[in-house]
């Protein structure tokens, strides 16, 4: 089974640079998809998702980090990168309050650029991880309810203070409590 290739969108209306960029990062490893408009860019986060987003501040249908909230809405487990030339006080404070994972000065290091696109992705990949665990969490959780729910044993489960955190049907039938009144009460 081949790995999957970590997905790089660039939002830039600059085509030198995101040529430069698809030179940078394509023998890394990265499917490279380049969109010269905010506009064409959400479509394309919107339809296939990225990992990582290099996103230029001045677009010429919206700044950077107007399309930054959007972005992170279309592909909540990316991470994006706001890349500018004319850095300012508010174009820095507007990406880290839009969620950015880094904000980025031209001209660059390439190895600076590299090392902050692979702390995105660890990054990322934590994302992808802590989702997917939550969806197991959530499917052992709903097994689990439906097993204590459908057996005829009484099922009660108590916190260290003796407080009712579990109640199941049978138990509610046997003592004529329902679950929402007895759940958060004291057993005793």
């Amino acid at each position: 089974m081949t790995e999957r290739r970590p997905q790089l969108l660039i939002v830039d209306d600059n085509r030198d640079l995101a040529e430069n960029l698809t030179d940078i990062f394509e023998p890394r490893g990265f499917e490279v998809r380049f969109t010269p408009s905010a506009r064409e860019g959400l479509s394309v986060a919107r339809s296939r998702g990225f990992d990582l987003a290099f996103v230029d501040v001045n677009l010429p249908d919206a700044s950077g980090a107007e399309l930054l909230p959007a972005l992170r809405d279309a592909s909540p487990l990316g991470e994006v990168v706001l890349i500018t030339g004319h850095a300012t006080i508010d174009s820095a404070v507007a990406a880290v309050r839009g969620g950015a994972f880094h904000y980025v000065v031209k001209p660059f290091k390439v190895d600076d650029l590299v090392a902050t696109a692979e702390s995105a992705l660890r990054q990322a990949a934590l994302k992808r991880e802590r989702a997917e665990l939550a969806r197991r969490l959530e499917t052992s959780e709903r097994r689990y309810r439906g097993v204590v729910e459908s057996t005829q044993v009484v099922v009660v489960g108590l916190d260290r203070r003796g407080v009712v955190r579990l109640f199941n049907r049978r138990a509610s039938d046997l003592t004529g409590y329902t679950s929402d009144e007895i759940v958060g009460e004291s057993f005793l």
